[in-house]
């Protein structure tokens, strides 16, 4: 069973940014796209898509309505969540994103569920992350 993690980068981080945060993440089958690239992270089987050319720069995750940042990057984890740890390679992407960039993010699950948020207050990460 494949879920979808949505990850909302504010205006500032760069698909370089992004390439960085790779960082100690096992990745295969690598192809630039028009507006970003994808990547398998093969250690959870997991797919990443990074998307730069988005219409809609507003937060789409529950509960951040009043956020005052402008999403910049969306970035798509297809993870098979019948793996143990499925989150493991995401989790390592969130905490070098967070650690290599001083914006916001957020990482929710059909944008309702939200699995890390980073703002001014730092990295914040869900039990269930």
């Amino acid at each position: 069973m494949s879920i979808t993690l949505n990850l909302e980068v504010a205006k500032g981080v760069s698909i370089e940014d992004v390439k960085g945060a790779l960082s100690g993440v096992e990745c295969s089958d690598y192809s630039e796209t028009k507006s970003g690239f994808s990547v398998k992270l093969t250690n959870t089987n997991a797919m990443m898509s990074v998307n730069a050319n988005i219409e809609d720069s507003d937060i789409l995750a529950e509960g951040l309505e009043g956020a005052e940042w402008s999403v910049g990057l969306r970035i798509y984890f297809d993870v098979d969540a019948t793996l143990q740890a499925p989150f493991d390679d995401v989790k390592k992407i969130v905490l070098n994103l967070s650690e290599q960039v001083p914006f916001e993010f957020v990482l929710s699950f059909q944008y309702e569920s939200i699995y890390a948020q980073r703002d001014f207050n730092g990295l914040e990460l869900s039990e269930d992350f």
